[in-house]
């Protein structure tokens, strides 16, 4: 099978993204945190799928084919925006559900009710993963709002990401035609870490990897691990992974974003 090459470019928009247009993606997104979607506490099945809800309309109301689909668990999010023809496509995945609040007493302000400090955002999901998630709808209603898109996009918004996510490989097998992309973009808190002075791992999506040091474990069903594992001490050995390959049909990292996947192969 034969896959567009995906060429990236860089796009301004910063003049069209103006102080009202800010304005109102925080009142959304603070709409959505109010949401108290805890996957792990039965007690919020209905915050749930009010989440979901939401960011269906949110989608839909983008021009996007969305709708929430139920599992055996919670439900999640499917929307796709196919009106670029012979252009690659682009896979945007994310999770709605969030950890439990507790510890309460932890929390200088409620957990779901957002409050800015200092120029950030406090609230429970405002870095994992509301924020990341919504910050690329975001990004796409301000492509949509200059021109139509130049590449066909498909959201992937689940709801059981915090528990490990038992229903996300079904619905995969079961959807794997509507799911098909060229590429996956995984809206996470890498950027929470990348700056840090944390060790950390980073693995191809394909893998799983389980790291437990100083009783602190990282695990990331998708494979994607980059978990802050403890403040960096000295190292006594490199751990290697076989060399990375690709599928065919898959594009390389274009050499910009090498610096920051490290050596290829090697756990640091």
């Amino acid at each position: 099978m034969t896959h567009p090459t995906i060429q990236p470019t860089l796009t301004d928009l910063s003049e069209h993204y103006t102080p009202q247009a800010r304005a109102e993606a925080e009142a959304e997104l603070f709409d959505l945190l109010r949401i108290a979607s805890v996957s792990a506490d039965p007690a919020h099945m209905a915050d749930m799928r009010r989440a979901a809800e939401y960011l269906q309309a949110k989608l839909s109301a983008l021009g996007f084919m969305a709708r929430v689909d139920d599992t055996p668990g919670h439900p999640l999010v499917y929307a796709e925006h196919l009106k670029a023809p012979g252009k690659p496509t682009v896979l945007i995945y994310g999770h709605y559900d969030v950890q439990p609040e507790a510890p309460i007493d932890k929390w200088q302000t409620p957990p779901f009710e957002p409050t800015v400090r200092d120029g950030r955002v406090y609230a429970r999901g405002a870095t994992d993963d509301k924020g990341q998630a919504y910050a690329h709808i975001r990004a796409i209603e301000l492509l949509l709002s200059q021109d139509e898109l130049p590449l066909n996009v498909k959201f992937l918004l689940e709801g059981e990401e915090e528990v490990g996510s038992p229903n996300l490989e079904g619905y995969i097998r079961q959807h794997q035609a509507a799911l098909g992309a060229d590429a996956v973009i995984i809206a996470t808190e890498w950027d929470e870490y990348r700056n840090q002075d944390w060790n950390a791992a980073l693995s191809g999506m394909r893998q799983r990897l389980v790291i437990d040091t100083r009783n602190i474990m990282t695990e990331r069903p998708d494979g994607a691990v980059l978990e802050q594992i403890g403040k960096r001490q000295p190292v006594q050995a490199e751990a290697q992974v076989p060399e990375v390959q690709f599928a065919d049909g898959v594009v390389a990292p274009i050499d910009s974003a090498k610096p920051f996947l490290g050596s290829a192969g090697t756990i640091l």
